[in-house]
């Protein structure tokens, strides 16, 4: 009796682990043609039975902070990113050595960083360059964390006088940041996964701060000469038409 009620357990649990799975791959699909919320609701089902699913949370986080990305209404900004940030927490909660949710944790608290001022801001700054590096330390390979921490680069080394003051305050002294590191890592991100456009129009417009046009121009029309893997890469191919059509007027 007692070894059918182990078979029966077994039984069951593998059945649980065949759904999540099974739904893990169709919100990955909803995901890529950018039915975000439909995404959203097979993930936070998956959940309600699994909290501690870490491939479901950091999941949940990404399309969160993409969704939000997307969102036309500031205020739905707001909520995603800060929803993407708790999952993302969690998710290097249950597994520390994940290095998705340490990556989706820089990501989303940057984007949320974009809607909070003075010290928050420079506070959520922070732990960008914080928790991509704890990504990288995990997972050196991992392009989305190079990306994140190259725009760090950019956006802190471009910062006024004024504001890297305050940066230096929070800080406890104005950190190493430059356009020179962020197209070192921008770079190292293209190597890995040379097919995200993404990599290349951020490249492009960090050489644009520099003023290396031509470089900018060719980083654009790479982009633009990639197929889009997802509703996500679609999006950003119409940036990098008008990123391209602006430098060249």
């Amino acid at each position: 009796m007692k070894k059918f009620k182990l078979t029966l357990l077994i039984l069951v649990f593998a059945g649980l682990c065949f759904a999540s799975d099974e739904m893990l791959t169709t919100a990955q699909d909803f995901y890529l043609k950018g039915n975000y919320p439909k995404a959203i609701e097979i993930y936070e089902t998956i959940l309600k039975t699994e909290p501690n699913n870490y491939t479901a949370l950091w999941k949940l986080s990404q399309v969160q902070a993409d969704f939000g990305e997307f969102a036309t209404s500031e205020t739905e900004k707001e909520k995603l990113y800060a929803k993407s940030v708790s999952n993302a927490k969690k998710s290097t909660e249950v597994n520390p050595k994940g290095d998705e949710g340490f990556t989706y944790l820089a990501i989303a608290n940057g984007r949320l960083g974009l809607f909070k001022g003075g010290e928050e801001k420079i506070k959520l700054s922070k732990y960008v360059k914080i928790y991509s590096e704890k990504a990288l330390e995990i997972n050196p390979d991992n392009d989305f964390a190079l990306h994140v921490l190259a725009r760090w680069n950019r956006e802190v080394a471009n910062l006024s006088w004024v504001k890297k003051m305050a940066v230096k305050v929070i800080y406890g002294g104005l950190p190493e940041a430059s356009n020179e590191k962020a197209i070192e890592l921008f770079q190292k991100a293209i190597k890995i996964n040379p097919n995200y456009n993404n990599h290349h129009i951020e490249l492009g417009k960090t050489y644009e701060e520099l003023g290396r046009k031509k470089d900018a121009i060719k980083e654009y029309e790479k982009a633009i000469s990639l197929t889009s893997q997802s509703e996500k890469e679609k999006k950003y191919h119409k940036r990098a038409v008008e990123f391209l059509k602006e430098i060249k007027n």
